[in-house]
């Protein structure tokens, strides 16, 4: 901002008082410097320009944004997942199951066929085979929990295997990227990529 400090000292109140204003390039008063008059003439040249630097800028070391603040009780922690265990109950398709709590789980990063497509009949199989009444790792996204079907997002462990990443190597699934659940697209994307190259699953039974 560019600032112009006016010569002009107006009358106010008290006689011992006198007040400054500092103007913008737009005629705009900006900033108003009150100080007392037997004050104001001790002050020196330099002792004045501190003075006008201290009104423009305004006192330091009392920030109070909140940009810094910690936590606040109830909302997700600062990482990309929460991790929790829960039990498969019942598997819908190849990447969407029903656990323990009732809650369905929507796989992230991935997209098996759905009914009446080529190869849905065999990646339900597969994810049946790899968690149906198995114990559970899951990683639910903490910036978007769940999905417009009001699905857990998550990603699937079971025995130190990573399930969604078995699907997509095996040829039972397709990598999708849906922000913000994204940490793993690149990965899932090269494993796609490679699964297609080899012809595997569907690759080679459905194109």
């Amino acid at each position: 901002m560019t600032a112009l400090a006016s010569s002009l000292s107006y009358r106010i109140r008290y006689p011992f008082v006198k007040s400054f204003a500092l103007f913008d390039s737009d005629g705009r008063r900006t900033v108003l410097i009150t100080v007392y008059f037997r004050v104001m003439k001790t002050l020196t040249p330099i002792a004045w320009f501190l003075l006008i630097i201290i009104a423009l800028t305004g006192p330091t070391g009392c920030d109070d944004s909140d940009s810094g603040s910690p936590t606040e009780p109830g909302e997700p922690s600062p990482g990309p997942y929460t991790t929790r265990t829960a039990t498969v109950t019942r598997i819908i398709d190849g990447d969407t199951i029903v656990v323990n709590s009732g809650e369905k789980v929507r796989y992230i990063g991935i997209d098996t066929p759905e009914t009446g497509d080529c190869y849905y009949s065999e990646a339900t199989m597969r994810n049946t085979d790899l968690v149906d009444h198995r114990v559970v790792t899951l990683e639910v996204c903490n910036a978007s929990p769940t999905d417009q079907y009001g699905r857990t997002l998550a990603h699937v462990h079971v025995d130190g295997i990573l399930v969604n990443a078995v699907l997509i190597r095996e040829g039972y699934a397709r990598a999708i990227s849906i922000p913000p659940c994204t940490s793993r697209s690149d990965d899932y994307r090269q494993m796609m990529d490679d699964a297609f190259a080899d012809g595997a699953g569907m690759w080679s039974a459905c194109y």
